[in-house]
Parts: C-alpha cells; structure tokens; sequence
C-alpha cells in the first residue's frame, strides 16, 4: 500500500483533515465514523471530524497514512501526541500541564482544553475516569484562583 501525507488541524471542535483520499479510506471512514460526526467541505477538499471522534479518526489514518501533520495549531499538536500513547499523560500537581496548556493561557483556552479533553476522556465515551478526574480538578484549581466561573 502507498503510504502517503496527510495533514490535520483543529478548529471550532472540528479537526480538519486534508490528504490524497483514495477510495479505501473514505469507505473505511465513512463506516467508522457516523455521518453526524464527520462532514466533507467540497470547496476545500477537506474533512471535517468531530473533535470526540478523534481517537477513531487516529486508528484509521494509522492504516493509510505514514506521516502526520499539523499545520498550525500548537495546542492540538501536543493533543495529538498525548492521545496516542496516553501513558505520556502526566501530572506534576501543575493544573496547567494537566490541561497541556502553559501557565499563562487565557481563561477561553483554559475552558476549551477542558471541554475538547473531556469529550475524549469521559467515562461515558469509554474514557479514562482517573484522567477525567484529574481534568476537572485541574480545571477547578485554574478557575477557583483565577476567580472565574463557568
């Protein structure tokens, strides 16, 4: 099979995925991923895949593609490079590092890492309970000294 490139991106909840589509693979996605969750953009030629699916999306594109890429957004990378092997997840009783933020990320970032984390890691999405736990204490600690509320 001819490995080939594909690059991701994340925005608005959605990643957005831009590769060399062969037939394999859109079957394969289309039957992996619910048409809910995953839209296709004709004008870009892109894929746009809900942010919960994105474990799903990593298996498929594992099997088809050798290299991927991410083009802009820094906290989506290092997302990506957790989610894959998730025994690289790690708490230093730092909040921040918990949420893979630095510690001078303004409160909207904060709040979103939060929801994109939980919507991988709930237990009721088959998720990790100790990693849902430790993101919602690290999350309350960041808004508790900060002052800010939901």
């Amino acid at each position: 099979m001819n490995r080939k490139r594909c690059y991701l991106n994340y925005k608005d909840e959605y990643i957005i995925l831009k590769a060399d589509y062969d037939e394999d693979f859109i079957i394969e996605l289309k039957y992996s991923i619910s048409w809910t969750f995953r839209k296709w953009d004709p004008n870009k030629k892109v894929w746009l895949i809900h942010i919960s699916c994105l474990k799903e999306l990593l298996e498929i594109l594992k099997k088809y593609y050798s290299i991927i890429v991410n083009i802009e957004n820094s906290y989506f990378k290092s997302l990506l490079d957790n989610i894959i092997d998730i025994s690289k997840y790690r708490s230093n009783n730092d909040p921040y590092s918990d949420l893979f933020l630095l510690p001078n990320a303004p409160i909207e970032l904060v709040k979103s890492a939060r929801r994109v984390l939980m919507k991988l890691y709930h237990p009721d999405v088959g998720g990790n309970e100790e990693i849902a736990k430790r993101i919602n204490m690290a999350y309350n600690k960041i808004i508790n000294n900060r002052g800010d509320y939901y």
